[in-house]
């Protein structure tokens, strides 16, 4: 696949290019999203790579970013995650009404995944993470990026999790200065 050459650049590899990137729409790697925006949208090969690997999919593609996976990794802020309203975070997650409010499903990720993918998205505000410990779905996992306000969780038959982006994490102190020498 020809993408793996600049511009997208060295660290875009064939291993890369085969990660998978699950949204609403689908499962696909991440070098079939990037021919899909060339192929079906005009985009060239440098502004495909940057929509999918820098904006779109940061977390699973961010390797094939224009720059490189150090920079999309920074382009990824990092939050506070807590239950919603500072509560619990055992359960599933819930509106003020009650209700599951907006969110997009990806599956067969980690906690720490979804976290990611929830932080690089600016609409999300909440994750609600399964594991499903029997049934059709046993040992497989589910995430749940939320888009609407989360204020409480409500508990289910099988472990789930609810976490709040709350504010970016603080930023370490700087170093201290050297002493002055005169």
């Amino acid at each position: 696949c020809h993408v793996a050459r600049a511009p997208c650049g060295p660290t875009c590899t064939g291993a890369a290019l085969r990660r998978y990137a699950t949204y609403r729409g689908g499962s696909f790697t991440c070098g079939a999203r990037i021919e899909w925006l060339r192929a079906n949208r005009g985009m060239g090969e440098a502004e495909a790579c940057q929509r999918i690997a820098g904006t779109e999919f940061p977390v699973e593609c961010g390797a094939c970013a224009p720059a490189g996976a150090a920079a999309a990794a920074k382009l990824v802020p990092s939050f506070v995650w807590a239950g919603p309203g500072g509560g619990k975070s055992s359960g599933a997650c819930r509106t003020a009404s009650g209700g599951e409010g907006s969110f997009d499903d990806v599956y067969d990720t980690s906690v720490e995944a979804c976290k990611e993918r929830c932080a690089s998205r600016l609409a999300c505000v909440a994750i609600e993470h399964h594991t499903y410990t029997s049934g059709g779905r046993s040992g497989r996992t589910r995430c749940e990026l939320h888009r609407a306000e989360i204020t409480s969780a409500v508990p289910l038959m099988h472990p789930v999790l609810c976490l709040t982006k709350e504010r970016p994490a603080p930023l370490p102190p700087p170093p201290p200065s050297p002493p002055a020498t005169t």
